[in-house]
């Protein structure tokens, strides 16, 4: 890949380039305003189909904001595959997330949760304890101990579960929180990308 061009993935989940004097459209502001538009319902999401309504209308709403997001975008083309993709992609997220809670609901009521696993052992999840080490870790009280077995003296609800059992879930709740770190770090990544991208718009740069 040469120095004058950047790799980014598209709506659709491709890979594109684009040359540096560009804006990717992964990062481009206007992007961000017509998701956002989508999902808060300004843009509807049957736009093709509405009465009076369709891509000229949707491009003809956005101008007359002043908003520097569109700053040299055209209507072309391009401009309603994006707008197509964007539509895809919101009611994709719509009909999964949809989809994700009718199905833990269901599990839910055919699987109610046992006080007890299988082995006849309380179960963590769901616990007091479980809430109580999520708490302690927040406040940082576990570091306070030199050692697991000290943290796990520390509370009698920490003692109906055997140790090995509950150092696990402190290795488990740490990898967790790793995890959650370094999202937010891939996040804050993207959102200098994004706000790079703005200035680079609204400049004219």
């Amino acid at each position: 890949m040469s120095q004058e061009e950047e790799e980014f993935v598209d709506d659709r989940g491709n890979k594109k380039k684009a040359k540096s004097k560009d804006v990717a459209w992964q990062y481009h502001p206007a992007r961000m305003l017509i998701r956002d538009r989508f999902e808060n319902g300004q843009i509807p999401l049957s736009y093709s189909d509405a009465s009076g309504f369709g891509p000229r209308a949707v491009y003809d709403s956005l101008i007359p904001l002043g908003d520097p997001a569109m700053n040299g975008v055209k209507y072309n083309e391009e401009f309603t595959r994006h707008l197509r993709d964007l539509r895809m992609q919101v009611v994709g997220c719509s009909d999964r997330a949809r989809d994700d809670e009718d199905a833990y609901k269901n599990f839910r009521m055919n699987h109610p949760t046992q006080k007890v696993d299988g082995r006849g052992r309380p179960r963590w999840q769901g616990s007091e304890a479980e809430a109580l080490l999520k708490q302690d870790m927040d406040d940082g009280i576990h570091k306070q101990f030199d050692k697991p077995s000290l943290f796990y003296q520390s509370r009698p609800e920490y003692q109906k579960f055997q140790l090995d059992v509950f150092r696990g879930h402190i290795d488990q709740e740490k990898r967790l929180r790793n995890y959650y770190n370094y999202l937010e770090k891939q996040e804050a990544e993207e959102k200098k990308k994004m706000e790079k991208a703005r200035k680079k718009v609204v400049e004219g740069k």
